[in-house]
């Protein structure tokens, strides 16, 4: 996962560098998924903390993970962005075709997180959304994890870090 997201990070340096974005990236403990459908969701979840920043600060984005206690991984895609309204944390965000407020003039056919929601759900996990603290979305990501100590090159589909 560490390569997987950092390797997704540099692709989308020019990206960052014009949103005047900075980027905190943690250690993020392996999962058992699909490395390009992963790549996808944290593609299409880092694109929108571009899309929807908040213009009045430096939009900084924090990437992080851990160990649930069931065995599964959460990583968090959090920013201090414009935040989600009590609609979209309850559900509204993963909407097809939801674009957001009407009155954002941000580019995007809204797909991205319904099919982020829809690969994260097809490994067995969910997503979820909510206030950051301080303002901004925090989007959290739960797949099955890799039990610790665990060699991922000995499992099949295992995106290790």
């Amino acid at each position: 996962m560490n390569d997987l997201v950092g390797e997704l990070v540099k692709s989308m340096t020019f990206h960052f560098k014009e949103a005047g974005a900075e980027i905190t990236l943690g250690d993020l403990p392996p999962c058992f998924a699909d490395k390009a459908q992963l790549r996808q969701v944290f593609s299409n979840l880092l694109d929108n903390s571009v899309k929807f920043r908040d213009p009045a600060r430096k939009l900084l984005i924090n990437i992080s993970g851990k160990y649930g206690a069931a065995g599964e991984v959460s990583y968090a895609v959090s920013d201090n962005g414009r935040g989600l309204s009590p609609a979209e944390e309850q559900g509204k965000v993963w909407e097809l075709f939801y674009r957001g407020a009407p009155k954002l003039a941000v580019p995007g056919e809204g797909v991205g997180l319904t099919i982020a929601k829809r690969i994260v759900e097809r490994h067995g996990g969910d997503v979820t959304a909510g206030a950051a603290p301080g303002g901004g979305a925090v989007f959290t990501v739960k797949v099955p994890g890799l039990k610790k100590g665990a060699e991922a090159g000995a499992m099949a589909g295992a995106v290790s870090s």
